[in-house]
This record gives structure tokens, C-alpha cells and sequence, in this order.
């Protein structure tokens, strides 16, 4: 990420030369909108102190599972399914709170009357309807709010921790956000070990190589008529092995506007034939 700020300050800087603006006439800059796909950090004991003053009970656990299924955003960028991974863990919370008994404990000595067990979900949370309404929301939420608790912290560590959570935070807000245009170089080959299973079960059609997952998904990403453009090893428009792709993703939910069969020499030091394309996601809605 730092890389990619560093390049983007010496273009703009080349553009305020070019444009004859003096070094203090030029605009300063104090933000920068670049989001890399990073995993939430990994300290549950921070994140357990967050979470038991969360209520319900159930938006912490909740926030644990999104916690941990953010582990792979290193790994798998932007073919996480972060929207899928947050309606399943609301899904598997009411299910469980569900399944929670009504139960009670009895003292093995003396006439006390029956107590009810502690438990770390509690079932009345099913009658927070106003919750389970908005629980997508106020789970994404519930993330903001501790990487903001982090930042405001006077302890080192958390104040370190807290950069890292907010920048998985973004890494959420857009992977939710609908575009208009995903360009993409993507990575090709097989997946990595600690990805596999990950990739295999969401993108079965695609698993065979990456950026042929990676196009799936980014025409997952694009509002209806949105446009997706990627420059990727040309394999996938003759290989058998890549037939799903070809006609279950291409030719199902794209209509394709160009292609150019490029070959050798065009990425550097890759020695793979190249294919450069643009493509426009279905609108459903109008079949």
C-alpha cells in the first residue's frame, strides 16, 4: 500500500510541474483513499474486551466469526466474500441461539429453587426484532466502532492495533459497495495452500486458476451494465479445463464488448501469453 501511495504522490507531482505550480501552490494532501486487502489482526483479547460490552450478546459473537473469517484477506484479496460471510454468520448465530434450551441447573444440596446456567448466547436475544432487522448493519458497525476504540486508546498496543483494524474495515466498506468499473491484472496459476479450500468451495466453477476466480468476482462486484476490464493469460478462451468459465460466467453473465489477443513480452518478466478484454455484467432485470 505504501508503494502504491508513493507512485500516485510522484504522478500528482508531476502534474503539478507540468501545470507550472510552484511547491506551495500546490494542494497538500492529507488523505489517502487506497485500500489493501489485509486481515484483521489477530488479538482476541482485545477484541473479547470490545466485545463482552457489546449488546445483544449475540452481535459479539458475531463479530468474532467476521473476526476470524477476515484471517484469508491476505491470502485471497478481494475474492473474500466479506457481504456472503456476514449474512452467513447472522444466519449461524440465529441458529444456534435457536438450539439454546431452556435451561436450568439444580443445586445438588438444599431446598433453593431451580437457577438458570449462565450461557454466553442468550436466547431472549430473539426478541430483539429491531436488531435482527438491521443486523448487517450493525455488525459492519460493531467493527467501525472498535477499530475507532482502538485509535482513541492510550495504550501503545492498541494504539498500533487500531491502524490495522480500520484499514480492514475499508477493506469491508468496499467489497460491500457496488462499482461501475473493475480493471484487473490478476494473479494466474493455482490457488495458495492456505486458500485452497476457500476458493474451491466459493468459486467451484473458477478453481482451477486464480484470475479466471478473480473475473468471476469482479463481475460479482459490478452493478448490472458495469464494466469489467482485465489483462490475463489468454488459456482460459480455449483450455477445456476453463469451460465452465467460458460458457457459465462469459457468456451467461457478460456480454463481451472487445478483446485483443496480445501473446508474448507484454508483462514484463511473466513468460504468459497475454489477452487483454472488456466485458459488460448482464442487467437481469431487463431479460
Amino acid at each position: 500500500m505504501q508503494i502504491a501511495s508513493l507512485a500516485l504522490w510522484l504522478r500528482a507531482q508531476r502534474s503539478y510541474k507540468e501545470m507550472a505550480l510552484k511547491i506551495r501552490q500546490r494542494p497538500t494532501i492529507n488523505d489517502i483513499h487506497i485500500v489493501c486487502a489485509e486481515p484483521m489482526p489477530g488479538e482476541y483479547d482485545l477484541l473479547g474486551t470490545f466485545a463482552a460490552q457489546l449488546e445483544p450478546r449475540a452481535l459479539g459473537a458475531m463479530l468474532f466469526d467476521l473476526w476470524k473469517e477476515m484471517k484469508l484477506a491476505g491470502e485471497v484479496g478481494s475474492l473474500l466474500k466479506v457481504e456472503l460471510a456476514i449474512k452467513v454468520t447472522i444466519a449461524k448465530t440465529r441458529k444456534a441461539l435457536e438450539a439454546i434450551p431452556e435451561a436450568h441447573q439444580l443445586r445438588l444440596f438444599g431446598p433453593e429453587l431451580p437457577v438458570q446456567m449462565p450461557l454466553a448466547l442468550q436466547r431472549r436475544d430473539l426478541e430483539d426484532s429491531t436488531f435482527w432487522a438491521n443486523a448487517e448493519a450493525r455488525v459492519v458497525e460493531a467493527l467501525r466502532a472498535f477499530g475507532e476504540s482502538a485509535r482513541d486508546d492510550s495504550g501503545v498496543l492498541r494504539r498500533l492495533f487500531a491502524d490495522d483494524a480500520i484499514q480492514g474495515m475499508a477493506f469491508i466498506d468496499v467489497l460491500q459497495e457496488p462499482f461501475d468499473v473493475v480493471l484487473m491484472n490478476p494473479p494466474f496459476g493455482a490457488a495458495s495452500l492456505p486458500s485452497k479450500d476457500y476458493i474451491a468451495r466459493n468459486y467451484p466453477r473458477t478453481k482451477n486458476n486464480l484470475y479466471a476466480a478473480f473475473v468471476e468476482r469482479g463481475l460479482e462486484l459490478l452493478r448490472p451494465t458495469g464494466y469489467l476490464g482485465a489483462i490475463t493469460s489468454r488459456t482460459g478462451f480455449f483450455v477445456s479445463s476453463f469451460q465452465q468459465w467460458r460458457e457459465g460466467i462469459l457468456l451467461k453473465e457478460a456480454n463481451f464488448i472487445t478483446m485483443a489477443d496480445l501473446g508474448h513480452g507484454v508483462l514484463d518478466t511473466a513468460m504468459v501469453e497475454t489477452a487483454a478484454y472488456v466485458m459488460q455484467r448482464k442487467d437481469e432485470s431487463s431479460e
